[in-house]
């Protein structure tokens, strides 16, 4: 027994040994905004460190005259310049508090730093880590209701939510980190002897820890050099048209289509043929199913979300809908009744997926399709064998119908079933 073990450590220090002194810098992955973010509820109290430091500034010098109005869906969030909602906000000083964050996967990226995570992807792939430390010193709030008659401006009709309070203080955001990881402990408990220093970057920092010090609970303003904004609380604006479009299509989509297998006694006739009707008219309605009549083509009514490309592809695979009222057929009278049929259901394709755009208002948020993406997915340590076995898949972002390429097959996204 004592052979294998010396074997394994000695294995594991030569294998270790001879690792680069640099590793091989991954390509850029896509972004994918959109499609990452239609899935995530909008996050009450995010922070806003990440964000640029003229964007800071300016949502800063508007709050010291009115309370700010912002268009808030998913990780975007976008100060309405010419939009505003009279009233002013409090200051209340707090005792002085400390919070570090950090970030090590792409999930906590989101979880934690939604407003920036997608342009944060690469930073976190190379440096293995994100941190954020921030001193707290006080708080800006409003205590009003938002309404939509009270806004002022011209970008007003975009506002989903009000700024509702912030955070002040100083921060320091970085990569990687200070100390030394990795060494020491080896396989089995042997000692290595390799230790790796993780390179601290400084990716932006506001406001001076010193200055926080001299904050006290009786201020009536955040003390010179620690004003700088960390975290921003919003409150929806119910009666906002956007933010109550943003409502109907959630529950559109999560509301799921009854499927009838019965078909009713005189089936009407479908041409196959493409008609002369307007594109909303295209989609001929039946049951649980819709036929497009240009395309011939028939869709699955509900719509599923959330589900990875496996569940997706299992889930078409086994659906059961009523389809035969919708065939176009010579003799109606030989034409047989509908009945629960499964087969051939599957996963669009992009091209077929794109022939809905504009034609169902429920479509909305990233759908997958069959094709495989062809843009390369590489995990940290450049290891192909993901890449290899689950091959990224192309999403379509509706209403707008985008493309999406490099999709990871183990994300959440939305399915439309085709035949």
């Amino acid at each position: 027994m004592v052979r294998p073990v010396l074997l394994l450590c000695l294995s594991a220090f030569l294998g270790c040994a001879t690792l680069p002194s640099s590793p091989v810098k991954p390509p850029d992955l896509p972004t994918d905004k959109q499609t990452r973010c239609s899935v995530l509820k909008s996050q009450a109290n995010p922070l806003i460190v990440e964000w640029p430091g003229a964007d800071r500034a300016t949502l800063e010098a508007r709050a010291r005259k009115a309370v700010v109005p912002v268009r808030y869906v998913g990780c975007e969030m976008e100060i309405l310049k010419q939009c505003a909602l009279p009233g002013q906000y409090a200051y209340t000083a707090l005792n002085k508090q400390r919070e570090s964050i950090v970030v090590r996967d792409v999930d906590e990226l989101y979880a934690k730093l939604p407003l920036g995570a997608a342009s944060l992807e690469g930073a976190l792939k190379s440096a293995g880590e994100l941190n954020v430390a921030m001193v707290m010193v006080g708080r800006y709030e409003w205590s009003g209701t938002p309404r939509y008659g009270d806004l002022q401006g011209p970008d007003c009709s975009q506002a989903t939510h009000v700024v509702s309070a912030l955070i002040v203080g100083a921060f320091d955001f970085f990569a990687g980190t200070d100390s030394e990881k990795g060494g020491g402990v080896g396989v089995a408990g042997a000692e290595t002897g390799i230790r790796r220093q993780s390179k601290r970057t400084t990716i932006d920092e506001a406001g001076d820890e010193a200055a926080c010090a001299r904050s006290t609970t009786k201020d009536s303003e955040p003390p010179n050099d620690c004003g700088a904004m960390l975290r921003v609380e919003v409150i929806p604006i119910p009666d906002a048209p956007t933010f109550a479009e943003e409502k109907r299509a959630e529950a559109t989509a999560a509301t799921p289509s009854p499927v009838s297998t019965s078909a009713p006694a005189t089936p009407p006739p479908v041409s196959t043929s493409a008609p002369a009707t307007p594109a909303s008219q295209r989609l001929v309605s039946m049951g649980g199913v819709l036929r497009d009549s240009k395309t011939g083509l028939l869709w699955a009514k509900e719509i599923r979300t959330g589900l990875s490309y496996d569940k997706a592809e299992e889930y078409c695979s086994d659906l059961r809908l009523s389809e035969a009222p919708l065939r176009n057929r010579g003799n109606l009278l030989a034409q047989e009744l509908a009945e629960p049929r499964g087969n051939g259901w599957r996963i669009p394709s992009a091209n077929e997926l794109m022939s809905l755009k504009g034609l169902d208002s429920s479509m909305r948020g990233a759908f997958w399709t069959s094709d495989e993406s062809s843009a390369r997915r590489t995990s940290v340590d450049g290891n192909l064998l993901a890449q290899v076995y689950f091959p990224p898949r192309t999403t379509i972002e509706f209403p707008l119908g985008v493309a999406h390429k490099g999709t990871s097959p183990y994300d959440k996204r939305n399915v439309r079933c085709v035949k």
